[in-house]
């Protein structure tokens, strides 16, 4: 599933009105270990060149792994469009999907809802609570296929460090969120067909509701052009309505990476 991200850090205590665009340019290396899936027994390790981008505007955010439209913005709420997703599985060569179809890219989106309890969207410092709720839809780039929908409630803090670490500047993000799937999200990761059963993987039909406890911790680190970027993102699926599913090998999930990028341009 997708990566927590991370707000760029230069970000200051600003207003909406006091902000000008920002463009940030890049290029980097990525280290990433994801499991196939979530609930997956069997995981990848990733090494890529990874595009830096992050870029500002009084009504857009766009980052490594985010992109963020502000809808609305009074007092303490916020209103956001968010986006999200997750990379594709082939299933030939996981054990639990052999001779299942392929999942596909995912790719989330819908409006997310933000109460602060402390700073504001655009602070280097805040604490805030999230409710979202994204559409989604699976491709292979030849074809689309809606689906569902996924929605999350999240506590979310954000720390700036005041003094520089190793000469760098350092903000650390923590995220604790319980996930809901409708049915069709669940059915697409979780179900099996009568037709894809065998004598160790017997068919089942998934359904929507909880889908889990997740615990994400992660930060960044910048000194002159120098980029680093660290992530890990836990999820616990105990009581989900689909921890029975035989595609359910692990009731945790570990996902991990560290991401080293040089910047080239920056205004």
């Amino acid at each position: 599933m997708a990566a927590p991200s991370f707000a760029d850090d230069s970000n200051n205590e600003l207003n909406h009105e006091e902000i000008s665009s920002k463009l940030t340019l890049g290029l980097g290396i990525a280290f990433t270990h994801i499991d196939d899936y979530i609930g997956a027994d069997e995981s990848q390790v990733y090494i890529l060149p990874v595009p830096y981008i992050y870029y500002q505007s009084e009504k857009f955010t766009i980052d490594r792994n985010a992109f963020e439209g502000d809808i609305f913005t009074k007092s303490r709420w916020h209103l956001a469009l968010d986006a999200a997703g997750s990379i594709p599985v082939n299933s030939d060569k996981n054990k639990a999907r052999k001779g299942m179809q392929d999942l596909d890219w995912i790719g989330e989106l819908g409006p997310s809802i933000e109460y602060y309890l402390s700073g504001r969207s655009r602070s280097a410092n805040n604490v805030y609570i999230d409710f979202s709720v994204r559409k989604a839809i699976a491709t292979n780039f030849s074809n689309v296929t809606d689906v569902g929908w996924t929605s999350k409630l999240s506590l979310h803090k954000s720390y700036q460090l005041k003094s520089l670490f190793f000469g760098g500047e350092t903000k650390i993000d923590s995220a604790l969120t319980a996930l809901a799937y409708s049915d069709k999200y669940s059915q697409y990761f979780y179900s099996i067909s009568a037709d894809e059963q065998t004598d160790v993987r017997k068919s089942y039909s998934a359904k929507g509701g909880y889908a889990g406890l997740r615990l994400s911790l992660g930060g960044t680190w910048r000194k002159n052009n120098i980029w680093v970027g660290v992530f890990t993102q836990y999820t616990n699926l105990k009581h989900t309505t689909f921890e029975d599913s035989p595609l359910v090998k692990s009731n945790s999930n570990l996902l991990a990476g560290i991401v080293v990028s040089y910047i080239f341009t920056d205004n």
